[in-house]
């Protein structure tokens, strides 16, 4: 029987990461029978196959797709094909699918209609899926809310945010992904505890590493993904808010210029304040307890551990129209 590796994310735990090590050695992996596939349209990811799935939980198409008409993904057009090659091949044992947005995306109804899918590729599953701390989290969410053009203020994102299970819950999330598999199946894996050597970890985990760790050593990745200062996000949200640049792909260039340029040596820090962190922390305590006495991890070592004591929140720096002027002058330099 064939094994399937379902790489679920979660967000923000160095999925791209994985994707892009794993593209890169596709060709590799498979001469050793590990499938990779190339499907949809994200040749990276497999967020093709949460479409439809997402469809089934939101009645509305997924927001990042390209095709935004309802019905355009199907779990015949993206599913269909590729359980049909996957059972009719004999040159592939394992076969591995990634996408963060299999957790964050999917609710109830859409892991549950997958529940069937999986058992038409008669083969043996894993799920596997990395966790971190949610004030850490958090954080790291806002960054990329900004980054993609979102206008909320910091303490409207955490207000809004804070409370959301199936983004922070962990023990929820997996409690319902452990429903339609055997739960001895389904791999947790602590992010703030591995995250220095994610990759060495994930072929580890997956019991891959001896086919691997020459991939691991060969790869080298020069994709950055940019650390934003809390100046740096307060500019691009002013950005954001006021629409000064419409369009997604020049806002994107410009800002990263803007980083490279002016604030690329700021200190990083926290942007959450301590009552912020210790806040959220709080909100999930019970739920991480019991992930941790589930998967016989040390509550202590991952969730009291503190960050960097010093803060700065984006939403208490001032920035005029004498600043703007100034960034101007500089970037035209």
């Amino acid at each position: 029987m064939k094994r399937l590796i379902v790489h679920i994310g979660s967000e923000k735990t160095a999925t791209t990461l994985i994707q892009r090590f794993l593209q890169k050695s596709r060709q590799e992996l498979m001469t050793q029978g590990i499938y990779y596939p190339e499907i949809g349209f994200n040749s990276m990811a497999h967020s093709s196959l949460v479409a439809p799935l997402h469809e089934i939980d939101q009645g509305r198409p997924l927001e990042f797709a390209p095709n935004q008409v309802v019905g355009a993904y199907t779990i015949d057009s993206e599913w269909a094909p590729l359980i049909n090659e996957i059972n009719k091949r004999e040159d592939i044992h394992t076969i591995i699918l990634s996408s963060e947005h299999f957790s964050s995306r999917l609710r109830d109804e859409g892991v549950s209609a997958l529940k069937q899918i999986l058992l038409d590729m008669h083969a043996t599953v894993d799920i596997v899926y990395y966790f971190r701390r949610q004030d850490d989290l958090l954080a790291s969410a806002y960054s990329t809310h900004i980054k993609s053009g979102g206008k909320l203020s910091l303490e409207k994102f955490y207000n809004n945010n804070k409370n959301s299970d199936w983004y922070y819950n962990f023990e929820h999330i997996i409690s319902v992904w452990s429903s339609i598999i055997n739960p001895s199946r389904v791999i947790v894996r602590p992010y703030d505890l591995v995250k220095k050597y994610i990759l060495v970890d994930f072929c580890k985990s997956i019991g891959l590493y001896d086919e691997m760790y020459n991939l691991i050593g060969g790869f080298n990745d020069k994709s950055e993904n940019e650390s934003w200062s809390p100046r740096m996000l307060k500019i691009a949200r002013l950005i954001n808010v006021h629409n000064l640049i419409e369009n997604n792909t020049e806002r994107t260039g410009t800002l990263s210029k803007i980083n490279k340029k002016l604030f690329v040596d700021d200190i990083k820090g926290n942007i959450l304040s301590q009552e912020q962190r210790d806040e959220i922390l709080k909100i999930y305590e019970l739920s991480n307890r019991k992930l941790c006495d589930r998967y016989s991890y040390n509550y202590d070592e991952i969730f009291t551990q503190k960050l960097d004591q010093g803060s700065l929140s984006p939403d208490a720096i001032n920035f005029g129209i004498k600043d703007f002027l100034n960034l101007i002058i500089n970037l035209t330099d």
